[in-house]
């Protein structure tokens, strides 16, 4: 099936905006739709075992055509598109009621890079969604260990990979070792510039997210 603004009705709008930093973008509005969360990584390298059992590639799955097209949103996709491919603070935030809304934005900048149609800094990306049910459903210790081998593979990949944590707002209350938690090292990660990211969350928990991590609504 394909979406398109044609189809939207006032039952199946949600609202999204595009922040970076602290300066959002203009709102928009989308379709709602259900994505399939069970794509699986395939021929990933043994150093990536991280990001193979944590992660979805969607660029990958946009490429064996596991997709559904996505009409329409182009100076939405556009705005996500720049941000990503800037100079500076090369990180997005999808920001929408709870849903489906924000994967499927997600999705559509996906299939944008597996058919080239993107800058050459997006050239050759690969966008992982991080499976938070499978990575954190363990003790602190066991997190802190999937969590740091993750993020030090898409470090080591040197740019490769365009990191999509849906529901960001909510690793402050996962442990991640006995001083830490995961949200404060995606916010380390961000700090050092080892990763980039597309976080998503909603409007109120924006807020809260900025007042409890400045370091993650900074990057």
């Amino acid at each position: 099936m394909t979406y398109s603004r044609k189809a939207l009705t006032p039952n199946h709008l949600s609202c999204l905006t595009l922040a970076l930093s602290l300066l959002c973008a203009p709102i928009s509005t989308f379709a709602s739709r259900q994505t399939d969360g069970a794509i699986l990584n395939k021929g990933k390298q043994s150093s990536e075992v991280y990001i193979s059992s944590y992660t979805c590639d969607l660029t990958e799955a946009a490429k064996r055509g596991k997709l559904e097209p996505v009409n329409g949103y182009t100076s939405e996709i556009n705005q996500m598109v720049q941000i990503l491919a800037g100079v500076e603070r090369r990180n997005a935030m999808l920001v929408s009621e709870p849903g489906t809304i924000r994967n499927v934005v997600v999705e559509a900048l996906a299939l944008r890079v597996a058919s080239g149609e993107v800058p050459g800094e997006l050239q050759g990306k690969h966008l992982l969604r991080l499976n938070l049910k499978d990575i954190f459903n363990a003790e602190s210790l066991v997190v802190e260990t999937r969590l740091d081998g993750l993020l030090a593979e898409v470090k080591r990949a040197r740019g490769k990979f365009i990191l999509f944590v849906d529901d960001l707002d909510t690793l402050s209350g996962i442990d991640a070792g006995p001083n830490a938690t995961a949200e404060s090292l995606l916010a380390a990660a961000l700090e050092r510039n080892e990763i980039q990211l597309v976080g998503g969350t909603t409007g109120g928990n924006l807020k809260v997210l900025e007042a409890r991590n400045p370091g993650i609504a900074r990057h």
